[in-house]
């Protein structure tokens, strides 16, 4: 619990980077906020396998000193302000930091680790009893939610020029989370007060980021495929 709270804050860091980085109209601002928010964001997946490890009692030790190992050498790197070789403006309104020779490999592991979190999850949903399955289920609908959506903030680094809508989604994923802590006592989290109301408050939350999502996304693949069908927009 000790270590999702930490990757939590982690994600939190994340977010307000990502606020400071939207509001910014000054390029060195923008990438000095770069630089810093990758010391969370490199934490991010480790700290979740990590979790993951723990709550379904597997070893790991080696994979786990390995993926640690790894994100504190990109942290170093990140720190000597060497993760990045300078921004540029992108998307007519976002000062995007672009990746040098480490951003890649960075990249690669950060995608391995959290796929690596997400086929454990799936290989022990099938063998877990009923009260887990449904904690691990929400896990498995919150990892593509938060983390895949959250990837696209890698795409201006790689060269990528496609818009991080996918950063709107993260939201999302803290609320699904908390939904399963007071729902389904999540990593045996048991919350004393348990009423329909804060149900109905976090299903509502989730609902309106999950259709914001979908608009915003939508209105994006309608400019990139310039389609104007009003059956496909549904679809």
């Amino acid at each position: 619990t000790k270590l999702f709270a930490i990757h939590l804050l982690c994600v939190l860091g994340w977010g307000i980077s990502s606020l400071l980085i939207g509001l910014s109209k000054n390029l060195d601002f923008s990438l000095k906020i770069w630089q810093l928010c990758n010391l969370a964001v490199v934490f991010i997946p480790v700290l979740f396998l990590h979790v993951v490890y723990l709550m379904l009692n597997e070893k790991g030790k080696l994979l786990l000193i390995f993926a640690y190992t790894q994100a504190i050498f990109f942290s170093i790197i990140s720190l000597l302000q060497k993760m990045f070789i300078g921004g540029q403006l992108m998307f007519g309104s976002l000062y995007c930091s672009q990746g040098g020779p480490f951003f890649f490999p960075y990249f690669g592991l950060w995608i391995f680790t959290i796929t690596l979190a997400h086929l454990k999850l799936i290989q022990h949903y099938k063998i877990s009893y009923p009260q887990q399955k449904k904690q691990i289920f929400i896990l498995l609908l919150a990892i593509p939610v938060g983390f895949w959506g959250g990837s696209m903030n890698f795409l201006p680094g790689l060269g990528v020029e496609i818009f991080p809508f996918g950063n709107f989604l993260v939201p999302i994923y803290g609320l699904i989370l908390a939904y399963a802590i007071l729902k389904h006592q999540l990593l045996d989290i048991v919350i004393v007060i348990r009423k329909s109301v804060v149900y109905s408050i976090l299903i509502t939350l989730i609902s309106l980021f999950y259709l914001l999502a979908v608009f915003v996304l939508e209105r994006f693949a309608q400019g990139l495929l310039g389609y104007r069908s009003l059956i496909i927009s549904i679809f």
